[in-house]
């Protein structure tokens, strides 16, 4: 995530530390990260995750985003729960 936060055009979206865990903070901006650059084919993207899967032949970097997805998605069930039982 950084000191930046999550970028949406020329807006910033900083997370609230005391709700969101760093854990998870630092697992949404590497999602982020790696879907968006996987979801292009330009050259000169940081990650350039479409040739890596390529050359690898390897299903695991989109396994692993699936599991990161998978604790992001417990982590806000727990939160809503929390929320709603006071």
């Amino acid at each position: 995530m950084g000191k930046s936060g999550y970028r949406n055009n020329n807006f910033v979206n900083k997370p609230n530390d005391s709700i969101i865990p760093k854990a998870i903070s630092h697992t949404i901006e590497k999602l982020i990260d790696i879907t968006q650059d996987g979801s292009h084919k330009r050259v000169d993207l940081n990650l350039q995750i479409s040739e890596y899967v390529k050359e690898t032949q390897s299903p695991f970097i989109f396994r692993s985003c699936l599991y990161q997805v998978m604790d992001v998605v417990r982590w806000y069930s727990d939160l809503i729960t929390k929320l709603a039982e006071g």
